[in-house]
């Protein structure tokens, strides 16, 4: 069982490595600053193109300023006013996601995690509001950045 988990945290890194960093605003993180954000497949990194049928990998490097027990993570598609859950398997933050719980304060950690572009979302542009919560249910960290959906 170690060995699938070192083969998929090798594949996850040799995935990951070819990520581009992209632009991004802070929506409210409380008990981290988030410092990184990197998106594959990716083209341009002032809007990622997301492909419907095909997965996307998110990865955030981030500094809790607290101690932190667990790790919820939240994924919305916002367009205008309007925000829209993107589902994902796993949300918990502290498993196959390159965390390890509990992060120490002062430490930049990264998380990264998949998620499928369903065929029957709407070819829209949008903001991608990533959340990850902490054992209280605030913000770790809250960041959102442009995409497109087609």
């Amino acid at each position: 069982m170690n060995f699938y988990k070192i083969i998929f945290a090798a594949v996850a890194f040799a995935t990951l490595s070819s990520c581009l960093e992209v632009n991004f605003k802070d929506c409210g993180s409380k008990s981290g600053k988030p410092t990184h954000v990197f998106v594959e497949p990716c083209e341009k990194s002032s809007s990622c193109i997301l492909h419907k049928g095909q997965n996307t990998t998110i990865k955030v490097s981030f500094i809790p300023n607290a101690a932190i027990t667990s790790v919820k993570a939240v994924c919305h598609g916002k367009v205008g006013a309007i925000e829209i859950p993107l589902e994902m398997e796993g949300d918990d933050g502290c498993k196959d996601s390159g965390l390890t719980c509990p992060l120490k304060e002062g430490v930049e950690v990264t998380y990264f995690k998949a998620i499928t572009i369903k065929p029957d979302f709407p070819s829209v542009r949008l903001q991608v509001k990533w959340e990850l919560k902490d054992q209280n249910n605030q913000d770790i960290v809250c960041v959102t950045s442009h995409g497109k959906i087609q």
